[in-house]
């Protein structure tokens, strides 16, 4: 299957009566693995919270779609998928949805990004069911270890510094990118870049990662 072909049958998935196409921004972020086996776009303002569409191929040469919607439960018009990050043999992919507010904060746009791991069901009769996607993790933006600081000004002086709470400026996620292995990913976000990677060799151990902080 060419490129061209392989868009075109995206396009038509995405297009197909059970789903509802609007102004919902689909296509403007995709990507596509290095080993070219694995597309990915999104629609970051469907069903007000945002959609991502996965075309993969399995080791026989046979292609397979499925999409999901985001399973967050907070405030609606979150972008989930305004950025969208790939390992060079497809297995590995982030999601982000800088606009996210959290479902106990007081209705900040912190921002999170998620990892998936994405794997081939051959038991599955459900053709929108063979791609099988599991979540690995989950950074949010609320978190103070990822928030940039800002100036304590008293007088004109810098007397200390503040994490960045709250405001609609912070967009944890605004822009992510994936090494070829997958086992580290950068984050934008206000004031600063985060780079996470995962606990050992194993790419798909993300238990709770430390940040090194690449701008602040």
């Amino acid at each position: 299957m060419s490129f061209e072909e392989l868009s075109v049958s995206l396009i038509n998935y995405y297009y197909e009566p059970t789903k509802t196409p609007a102004f919902d921004k689909f296509g403007v972020v995709s990507v596509i693995s290095g080993n070219g086996k694995v597309v990915i776009t999104s629609a970051y303002e469907q069903n007000t919270h945002g959609s991502i569409y996965i075309k993969a191929q399995d080791s026989f040469g046979v292609w397979h779609s499925t999409y999901f919607d985001s399973s967050y439960s907070g405030t609606d018009n979150d972008e989930y998928g305004k950025s969208i990050a790939i390992n060079y043999d497809g297995t590995i992919f982030a999601v982000s949805a800088n606009n996210s507010m959290g479902t106990t904060d007081s209705g900040n746009s912190y921002g999170r990004v998620e990892i998936y791991k994405i794997e081939f069901d051959t038991d599955t009769t459900d053709p929108s069911k063979i791609i099988k996607k599991t979540l690995l993790t989950t950074f949010k933006g609320d978190y103070d270890d990822y928030r940039g600081q800002e100036d304590v000004l008293v007088g004109g002086v810098v007397v200390g510094k503040n994490y960045i709470s709250n405001n609609l400026n912070y967009k944890f996620g605004l822009q992510i990118s994936m090494n070829d292995t997958g086992n580290k990913i950068l984050i934008n976000c206000k004031n600063r870049i985060l780079a996470f990677s995962s606990n050992s060799s194993n790419k798909y151990d993300w238990d709770k990662p430390e940040p090194e902080v690449i701008i602040n």
